[in-house]
């Protein structure tokens, strides 16, 4: 089943053998693209045997469409690793609930950005790469729910006791209902 995300401060890794079973990558092809070329680097190194590097979602979600990239559109990501750069750092301001409904838009003479993804792209040739998939497929591995399984309402403050003024009112003796002379 693999081993269970790591949490270091606020942010969420999971190890090595987890992103293999998400990006479907083999473990070479990983290291390739992690290590050697640094095509996508780790969040964390691995810091030797027996340490595995650590990944957060923005990470695998980068690593998933350099798959994408690579294998339905043949391109070669090592002329476009600057890209999966500056996309690390334009998926660093978003949250991954803010993601549903985006898509990456991918062009040969503009930084990638992020768009609707029901928005038309720039007026030249361009690769739209719609993010619902990946983030289906990564939610459940970092603990984050999907907007599907989640009430469109946000809970304003956490289920805790609500006491009344009658409650202390009654504990503390005096009475409410009367008016004191």
């Amino acid at each position: 089943m693999g081993r269970r995300p790591i949490s270091e401060g606020h942010v969420i890794y999971v190890s090595t053998s987890k992103v293999i079973e998400l990006t479907g990558l083999s473990a070479v092809v990983l290291r390739e693209w992690t290590r050697r070329r640094a095509l996508i680097p780790a969040d964390i190194p691995a810091a030797g045997k027996g340490n595995a590097a650590k990944f957060s979602w923005r990470t695998v979600l980068i690593i998933r469409i350099a798959n994408q990239l690579k294998e339905e559109f043949h391109l070669q990501l090592q002329a476009h690793a600057p890209q999966f750069s500056e996309l690390r750092e334009v998926l660093s301001e978003h949250s991954f609930l803010a993601l549903y409904g985006t898509a990456i838009v991918c062009s040969p003479s503009e930084p990638w950005r992020l768009s609707r993804a029901d928005e038309f792209g720039p007026t030249c040739a361009f690769l739209k790469l719609p993010l619902h998939d990946h983030l289906e497929a990564i939610c459940g591995a970092f603990g984050k729910a999907s907007p599907r399984t989640r009430s469109q309402q946000f809970d304003l403050f956490p289920a805790t006791e609500i006491r009344t003024m009658r409650v202390d009112f009654e504990r503390s003796g005096r009475d409410v209902g009367r008016r004191q002379a």
